[in-house]
């Protein structure tokens, strides 16, 4: 099955010469251990035998985190290419360096950041507690599984309170007459209250 798809992915690759290319990454580790890649709202675990092969790599946005089931450290964390071509990886054991990601076609190392002692992979995201995803993150080996990323929330914009101001104030024998300026964003307007003397005096 590794074979066959390592073989389906040089095939797309010699296709990608006359159409369009269509985005693929094939990454094998060369000891045959499993892993996954997590990006910041989805989790992609490998075959058992230790490969991947992702599609859509427009959509891998932000850094993506790389490390093993069971180990609570991720190896190291990288940044898709901007780039539609297709690609083909190996995941190899540099021993001081660490882990690495090889490419074999440009002969050169895709580079990679370590993640520090107290960098927290799973920041900003939500743990899940219920009885399933436990039991699934024991049956996958991964407490990975149980972090998700939660949904923004709305913030609702409160609207603009007018500003008024008392403009003037005139008294009659009758009445008070009370001028204010309203000013909203459409405009300026002008408010004429006119309260009777017996009003105001029950007022008071």
């Amino acid at each position: 099955m590794r074979t066959c798809l390592f073989l389906l992915f040089c095939l797309c690759c010699a296709e990608g010469i006359y159409a369009q290319h269509t985005g693929f990454v094939y990454i094998e580790s060369e000891n045959g251990q499993p892993f996954y890649i997590r990006t910041r709202d989805s989790l992609y675990h490998s075959a058992p035998e230790g490969f991947m092969l992702l599609a859509s790599l427009h959509k891998l946005k932000g850094d993506l985190i790389l490390g093993f089931p069971g180990q609570t450290t991720a190896a190291f964390v990288f940044a898709m290419p901007a780039t539609d071509m297709d690609k083909g990886w190996v995941l190899k054991d540099m021993k001081q360096e660490g882990w690495r990601l090889y490419d074999s076609k440009l002969d050169e190392l895709v580079p990679t950041r370590r993640l520090g002692s107290k960098t927290d992979p799973y920041q900003g995201m939500l743990k899940r507690t219920d009885a399933f995803a436990v039991r699934l993150s024991q049956v996958v080996n991964d407490s990975a599984v149980l972090y998700y990323l939660p949904k923004p929330t709305t913030v609702l914009e409160a609207a603009p309170v007018p500003a008024i101001r008392l403009v003037s104030k005139k008294e009659t024998a009758t009445a008070w007459i009370l001028v204010y300026e309203v000013r909203e964003a459409n405009g300026l307007d002008r408010i004429e209250l006119e309260i009777p003397r017996q009003q105001k005096e029950e007022l008071k």
